[in-house]
């Protein structure tokens, strides 16, 4: 792949970091962004 495409997928992650702490257990989930509200199927978080 040569250069960047305009519609190059976006991609989140969640490691389950937030401000309660770390999820134990939790691994790192690369999630795409498609426009809608994604959640971490680990612990919920809304990633956007």
């Amino acid at each position: 792949m040569s250069g960047k495409s305009c519609n190059e997928e976006k991609v989140t992650f969640c490691d389950g970091n937030d401000a309660e702490g770390l999820y134990s257990g939790h691994p790192r989930v690369y999630i795409k962004i498609t426009g809608k509200n994604q959640q971490c199927p680990y612990c919920g978080r809304v990633l956007s």
